[in-house]
């Protein structure tokens, strides 16, 4: 029987440091940091926005209320993360 020894194998490929690039990607989704008049509309303004005009397009009649539910629950769901 051959025995292998893979202990002097080094690392293929250098491992990330995944908790830096989740904390990067959700600041930058938050536009931490940035004032809220000075915002792009990406990330949490976007969804933002979007439950805005659902429940702007519900008062005036063109979508039905699980419209404005889903855009909320999408809200919803991005602040808690």
């Amino acid at each position: 029987m051959d025995v292998r020894n893979y202990k002097k194998v080094g690392d293929a490929v250098e491992v990330p440091n995944l908790v830096a690039i989740q904390t990067d990607a959700y600041e930058r989704f938050l536009q931490y940091g940035v004032a809220p008049e000075k915002r792009k509309d990406i990330g949490l303004e976007a969804i933002e926005r979007q439950l805005e005009q659902s429940q702007t397009r519900f008062e005036v009649g063109l979508i039905a209320i699980t419209d404005v539910q889903e855009a909320q629950a999408a809200f919803d769901r991005s602040v808690v993360q």
